[in-house]
């Protein structure tokens, strides 16, 4: 009897470690949510990812904060930044939806790592992040990050700093884009993804580029 417990309590560990490899996750950070929600790319994206094997976490609206990044595990295999961006000084920033105040996250308006900015889906001016604030605070596990609002990958800044804080790979735009544009594209490039192509592939004539040149072979999953 004894034999047998140990037999199962091994069966056990190893079926949670298989489970625990095999698992595979996503997460989609919709701080446009309150701009133009009728589009549904939440719903259609979170529909294809979940079809694929990946369970899937949204976080919309007042939940995107500068907390939000400090209080996350960064251990997921794809990550969707449905946020506002924008180059300022030659440097790209990701709009949270965290009302501005100066006497709030005082060390990380000191270094630069946030600032101040306007955008659509808040009425309010809110923090925004910079590279930089990645590249000091943020630790990710290879997976890939699709940054999906306007000239994230304009300047070379942003997409080294996600890669270097440990990014497989960052999928973007060099160019302004719309709500609408970005969110057909990039529902196309998950299609082409998760059917097993490469970023290089899936990429196609969306209009996205990605970073480093090197990732065009990298695969999800």
């Amino acid at each position: 009897m004894a034999y047998l417990i140990v037999i199962l309590l091994l069966g056990l560990s190893v079926y949670i470690r298989q489970q625990s490899i095999s698992a595979k996750s996503a997460v989609i950070i919709d701080q446009l949510c309150g701009e133009n929600p009728d589009f549904g790319f939440v719903e259609t994206a979170s529909e294809l990812l979940c079809e694929n094997g990946y369970d899937v976490s949204v976080i919309r609206g007042e939940e995107v904060t500068i907390d939000l990044f400090y209080d996350t595990v960064w251990n997921m295999d794809i990550i969707v930044l449905r946020m506002h961006s924008g180059v300022f000084d030659n440097r790209t920033w990701l709009f949270t939806h965290e009302e501005y105040d100066p006497a709030k996250h005082i060390l990380e308006q000191l270094s630069r790592d946030t600032n101040i900015g306007r955008c659509k889906s808040v009425d309010y001016p809110v923090f925004t992040l910079s590279s930089t604030f990645f590249q000091r605070n943020i630790e990710f596990q290879g997976g890939s990050i699709l940054v999906m609002g306007c000239n994230g990958l304009d300047e070379p800044d942003l997409g080294s700093a996600l890669v270097d804080s440990g990014a497989g790979v960052v999928v973007g735009w060099r160019e302004a884009i719309t709500v609408e544009e970005t969110d057909e594209a990039v529902i196309v490039f998950l299609m082409r993804l998760l059917s097993g192509d490469t970023v290089g592939e899936a990429i196609g004539s969306t209009g996205l580029v990605f970073y480093p040149d090197s990732a065009d072979s990298f695969r999800v999953g």
